[in-house]
């Protein structure tokens, strides 16, 4: 049965999942389950699988919770404790304390300047080496960036991109983008550009142009996705922290 808690715009439901952080910072761990049933006001969940960090999940540990909603994300405290199940192996999260929203876009962007490799992979392109100009980034989300470089682009060129967020994250490249605004601001070469998501790479490309592009750009999947849009989320609290933001 669906839970609702003060503040959170939809209720809870069976299968959800959650992402369960223990720690703080750099060490902090990461992992992620599903919610398997309520009870008494906790929330059970499947044996929490670990995704990234260096604290380990302790019994009766403080927790810190994110949930993904529609409108936002949501974030609140609880202590895990083992659930005795003859099924399989389950977790009781204590009722939730403090639950706020901690972001409200579908794509939390922050500020992000780093040097970036851009090739424009024009219609005419017939195959062959590209030519890679070097661009910088303004900020960046798990939807796109906004980046900077030494010439003008325009509303749906196609690059290709190569940024060490990227390679430090595993994933193969180049990844694919689309300009969706471009705009000089004095003497800079301003875009928006929006990666282009394996599930939606034939919008952008038929399927001769896409025939010759490196097969890495239908690589970047949701779960590539939803792993930069966390890799990011969790920079924008560090940096909340920090009183960056």
């Amino acid at each position: 049965m669906p839970t609702s808690l003060s503040n959170l715009s939809q209720p809870l439901k069976v299968w959800e999942k959650l992402e369960i952080i223990v720690g703080d910072d750099d060490k902090r761990g990461i992992y992620v389950a599903r919610i398997e049933d309520f009870l008494g006001g906790g929330i059970l969940i499947t044996a929490p699988e670990f995704q990234q960090g260096t604290t380990l999940l302790r019994e009766n540990c403080d927790v810190t919770v994110h949930v993904t909603k529609t409108d936002a994300v949501y974030e609140f405290t609880s202590r895990i404790r083992r659930f005795n199940s003859q099924a399989h192996s389950l977790y009781l999260l204590t009722p939730p304390k403090k639950l706020r929203r901690v972001q409200r876009r579908q794509f939390v962007r922050i500020d992000y300047f780093e040097k970036i490799q851009i090739a424009v992979a024009t219609p005419d392109y017939g195959g062959g080496e590209f030519e890679w100009h070097q661009f910088s980034t303004r900020n960046i989300s798990g939807g796109g960036m906004l980046i900077r470089g030494p010439f003008e682009l325009h509303e749906g060129d196609i690059l290709l991109i190569r940024a060490d967020v990227f390679k430090d994250l595993g994933f193969e490249l180049p990844i694919a983008a689309i300009c969706r605004r471009a705009q000089k601001e004095e003497k800079e070469h301003l875009a928006g550009i929006e990666f282009i998501r394996q599930d939606n790479v034939d919008v952008f490309l038929n399927q001769r142009r896409l025939a010759l592009l490196p097969v890495s750009i239908t690589e970047f999947d949701r779960a590539a996705q939803n792993q930069l849009v966390n890799h990011i989320f969790q920079q924008q609290i560090q940096m909340r922290r920090k009183g960056l933001l």
